[in-house]
């Protein structure tokens, strides 16, 4: 009886083993479909299971770096770069990585979404970080001063949201938000912080007409 139950183990696990080969390939490309990818001087970040990093340097024959791994099951969904550190967000965690070293990369900050919603997007701007998720508050500010300790410093909300259509991007003193199809330009001047510069119309999506008649 003993034989058979270790022979049924061993039918039943050898499915769930990729073979090595495959191993491998995950380790160095990822498993999961490349998603946001970033691009600075001779290097391209690549959003995956981790980040997959290749030198650009020669467009025509790009060459693989390394694979950057984190502590996170949920694919990466955003992946930025300010200075020696690489910006990436999953959609419940923002991991703040050291790549001065890229043969030797390491997560130096870490945080997460508490509230049960989903990281959409972020900006870094100097010593600040701002994200954007789907419930309110929409946007958070982080003071990223010290780098490896991101404080929560500010929060705007813009009320109740009915899609995951959000994204977020920085000018010269302001930040510009699509929330839920409608686009604002909200100040980050620390006199004015998260006042609404500007709101515009919310986009009307034409729904395409059909007809009955045969």
């Amino acid at each position: 009886m003993l034989r058979v139950l270790l022979l049924s183990v061993c039918f039943l696990a050898a499915p769930l083993f990729a073979n090595t080969f495959n191993l491998v390939q995950e380790d160095v490309w990822g498993d999961r479909h490349y998603g946001d990818i970033y691009a600075e001087g001779d290097y391209a970040y690549i959003a995956s299971d981790g980040v997959v990093v290749l030198d650009i340097s020669v467009p025509s024959s790009p060459t693989h770096v390394t694979k950057i791994s984190l502590p996170t099951f949920d694919e990466i969904i955003r992946v930025k770069k300010q200075g020696e550190h690489l910006f990436v967000m999953s959609i419940k965690e923002m991991f703040i990585v050291d790549v001065s070293d890229l043969t030797a990369a390491s997560v130096v900050a870490s945080f997460e979404y508490l509230q049960d919603h989903f990281f959409l997007d972020f900006e870094v701007v100097g010593t600040r970080l701002y994200t954007v998720g789907m419930n309110t508050p929409h946007i958070t500010e982080y003071d990223i001063s010290d780098i490896t300790s991101p404080q929560m410093i500010g929060t705007k909300g813009f009320g109740a949201v009915s899609t995951m259509g959000l994204a977020l991007a920085s000018i010269d003193g302001a930040l510009v938000v699509n929330i839920d199809d409608i686009l604002y330009v909200v100040s980050t001047a620390e006199a004015t912080k998260f006042k609404v510069l500007y709101t515009g119309q919310k986009i009307q999506v034409k729904k395409r007409l059909t007809s009955n008649i045969r």
